[in-house]
């Protein structure tokens, strides 16, 4: 049996390998430890689904001739994963203003691969969020049952750009993270100040304005933890502990952030706010410019 990896023939010692699902395990074990990951699988000819696993997983190894795969480093498999996603989310866009029923049908034979590849392609909480807003308008749309809700239409519209362009942002973040991260640490350094004026808005009844400051922070600050998470911080440190421990003390104080906003305890809300979140939002862009020049070294 031959195997080639992006054209190329490589030696793979048959070890346990009975089935061509085997085979597909190993060679991803192995090229997940080079940081590539598998884009195409094609057996003799014939190019696999992973969403059918069944219909190719338990063919023998011996009636193999001929395995080509299409590896891709993470980059290249998230952002060609997202491209893929755009594609679809603008094809289903055209045929239901075009009224095209057969490829509305063929849309959503493939819409459960894209669903969940969704969480795959855009890390953290992110990718799950679009997901669960994507269901939402395809369920409201009465698609899946192959009768498009008129009366939705213009809604469907309006939300599916909404996720045409979280799709273009999440692409954007991998495609260029350095510039991404420049652009949100600017946004960052401008929103401090209207962080510190937080306890001030709830103490005069703006609640509604403190709420939403710290709803644009969590979100700016989930961003740049995406962003982050594209770069080795292994040997970055800040004040002699780990980036790791830094980021899981910043959410713990998010999360107790929100808590307290929950109850409405202003006064917890300023402490917070002062003595625990922004000495640490203070310390990012330094962080973020180690990790950076550590990336470039």
């Amino acid at each position: 049996m031959t195997i080639l990896i992006n054209d190329q023939k490589v030696d793979f010692t048959m070890e346990n390998e009975k089935s061509a699902y085997d085979i597909y395990q190993s060679i991803h074990s192995f090229l997940k430890d080079t940081n590539h990951y598998i884009y195409s699988f094609t057996i003799d000819g014939n190019e696999t689904d992973p969403e059918k696993k069944e219909l190719w997983m338990d063919k023998p190894v011996g009636i193999i001739d001929k395995i080509e795969i299409t590896a891709l480093s993470e980059k290249e498999y998230l952002l060609t994963g997202l491209l893929t996603v755009a594609e679809y989310i603008n094809l289903l866009l055209r045929s239901v203003l075009e009224g095209s029923e057969e490829t509305l049908s063929d849309l959503m034979h493939e819409y459960p691969s894209i669903i969940n590849n969704l969480p795959l392609l855009i890390k953290g909480n992110q990718g799950m969020l679009i997901r669960d807003y994507m269901n939402k308008i395809i369920n409201n749309s009465g698609l899946l049952d192959e009768t498009f809700n008129e009366d939705y239409r213009d809604v469907f519209v309006k939300e599916i750009g909404d996720i045409a362009r979280l799709i273009n942002t999440a692409a954007k973040e991998i495609e260029n993270p350095q510039s991404e991260l420049s652009a949100s640490i600017e946004i960052l350094g401008s929103l401090i100040p209207q962080i510190n004026e937080v306890s001030l808005l709830l103490q005069v009844g703006k609640d509604k304005e403190a709420m939403n400051l710290i709803i644009q922070l969590t979100e700016l600050l989930q961003k740049i933890t995406r962003l982050i998470s594209f770069y080795n911080t292994d040997n970055i440190y800040i004040n002699e502990k780990s980036y790791n421990v830094f980021s899981t003390e910043l959410n713990a104080i998010l999360t107790e952030l929100a808590g307290a906003f929950d109850v409405n305890d202003s006064v917890l809300i300023g402490d917070l706010l002062e003595y625990e979140l922004t000495p640490k939002l203070d310390m990012l862009p330094e962080v973020i410019q180690s990790i950076i020049n550590m990336e470039d070294e």
